[in-house]
């Protein structure tokens, strides 16, 4: 008895091992189906979440293109009078500039940078109050203003499209509305209004500073830079 007991023991032994090694293959099974249950939802998840950018994306670029409709006449005639006044500018003003040159108004904007430097001033894109000549005409600096102030305009009604945007889809729209500067071919004023309102800030000084202009003109300057230091 003793001896079939051990027998059964032995037997019992290996199924129980069997039933183990069962157990832990079903339990593998097991985990590999939820783990490709959860790649399939999450594929999906992902796939849904693309969807509802890709609807978000459209829906505001169907916004932005009708808001830009609106707003592009008016971007339009700041751009055309940008270019009037820098053309008119060369041709008043003595800039050195070849006169045979073809007209284009993204070049030839580095003349009013230079109208107002004085002529021994060289390398200096930000140049200082000492460095503006001391005889330039005012009515130069009016069409100075004139340039900064419309390109300003572009810049915001641009800028204005994106705005109240979502940030993860403001990147994809940015593109869109460089596609319409490019286009409109205002898409170098966001480098160059830099450089323009420095000079015009340093123009002004220079106008209360060398008495330029009328009393009540310089008068109405120095009230602006004051406030404009306040701010």
């Amino acid at each position: 008895m003793n001896e079939i007991g051990d027998s059964l023991a032995g037997f019992a032994g290996v199924l129980a091992f069997l039933w183990i090694i069962v157990t832990v293959l079903l339990q593998n099974r097991d985990l590999k189906l939820q783990y490709e249950e959860i790649k399939d939802m999450k594929r999906a998840s992902e796939s849904q979440a693309r969807s509802l950018k890709s609807a978000e994306i459209f829906k505001a670029l169907e916004y932005i293109e009708f808001k830009f409709e609106r707003i592009s006449p008016r971007i339009e005639e700041c751009r055309d009078r940008v270019n009037n006044e820098i053309k008119e500018f060369i041709e008043t003003y003595e800039t050195g500039r070849n006169p045979r040159a073809h007209f284009d108004p993204q070049k030839d904007i580095c003349e009013i940078w230079g109208y107002f430097r004085k002529p021994d001033v060289k390398n200096e894109i930000f140049y200082p109050l000492e460095s503006v000549r001391d005889d330039f005409d005012y009515v130069a600096y009016l069409k100075l203003e004139t340039i900064v102030r419309n390109m300003k305009y572009v810049l915001d009604a641009l800028d204005g499209l994106t705005r109240n945007a979502d940030s993860e889809i403001k990147a994809d729209l940015s593109s869109t509305i460089e596609t319409w500067e490019q286009l409109l071919q205002v898409h170098w004023y966001r480098e160059w209004r830099v450089y323009l309102l420095h000079i015009e800030t340093v123009v002004k000084k220079a106008i209360v500073e060398y008495e330029i202009g009328n009393d009540i003109a310089r008068a109405a300057i120095k009230w602006s830079l004051e406030r404009e230091e306040e701010c």
